[in-house]
């Protein structure tokens, strides 16, 4: 049966990447026109900063919310308030950095890559 699997799945890649040869990329759709040779790679760039900004500004935004939870616990030290602001601060900071550590390192690859650097 997994001989079968293993046939079936290279049969469809066979078929799909014969079939992708024949795919012409649109022009006139409103859509930004692709840099260089390599549209896809410029999409999936594009897509990447797109996503960390998104991912990044809700990070940020976190750190705001439970900034005002601090606020708004009074500094009340037996308040669960408090603990609750504190552990969602460590959480949002941990956020922040993991995002923007994200974005650097995936920028600094694509650069080296490009040899830009």
């Amino acid at each position: 049966m997994k001989l079968f699997y293993s046939f079936f799945l290279f049969f469809i890649a066979s078929i799909s990447t014969v079939q992708a040869e024949r795919i012409t990329i649109p022009s006139g759709t409103g859509l930004p026109e692709p840099v260089g040779d390599k549209p896809i790679i410029f999409l999936l760039t594009q897509f990447v900063t797109w996503l960390l900004t998104i991912f990044l500004i809700l990070a940020v935004l976190a750190f705001v919310i439970t900034g005002l939870m601090y606020l708004f616990s009074m500094g009340d030290a037996r308040s669960q308030n408090l603990e609750n602001a504190k552990q969602y601060f460590k959480y949002a900071i941990i956020a922040v950095v993991t995002v923007g550590s994200s974005y650097v390192i995936i920028f600094s690859i694509d650069w080296l890559l490009r040899g830009v650097l």
